[in-house]
C-alpha cells in the first residue's frame, strides 16, 4: 500500500510504528482524523484570507486604478506569510 501524507506525518510524530493504524483502537483513529482535518480546515482558512488580499490587488488593477504602493505592499506581505513560518507560528501561539 502506498503510504499517505497523512501516514508520514503519524509517524514522524511518533503517534504509530512507520504509520500503521493497528495499535489505536477506532475511536483513537477517529480523533485523530478530525484533528488533522482541523489542522486543514484552519490552514485553508489563513490562506484564503491572504487569497482574499491577493484579490484585493488584482480587482485595483483590473479596475485601472493600478498598481500603487498599497497594492506593492500586499503582494511583499502575502509572500512573505506563503515563504515565511507562520503557519507554524500561528499553530504554536506565536503570532
Amino acid at each position: 500500500m502506498m503510504e499517505t501524507v497523512f501516514d508520514k506525518l503519524m509517524c514522524e510524530a511518533g503517534l504509530t510504528a512507520q504509520g500503521s493504524w493497528d495499535a489505536m483502537d477506532s475511536y483513537d483513529q477517529e480523533a485523530i482524523l478530525r484533528f488533522a482535518e482541523l489542522i486543514v480546515c484552519e490552514c485553508n482558512q489563513l490562506n484564503k484570507e491572504q487569497s482574499d488580499e491577493l484579490t484585493g490587488v488584482v480587482f485595483d488593477v483590473e479596475s485601472g486604478a493600478g498598481f500603487d504602493a498599497v497594492c506593492l505592499n500586499t503582494v511583499k506581505r502575502v509572500e512573505t506569510y506563503l515563504a515565511g513560518d507562520t503557519l507554524l507560528k500561528h499553530f504554536r501561539g506565536e503570532e
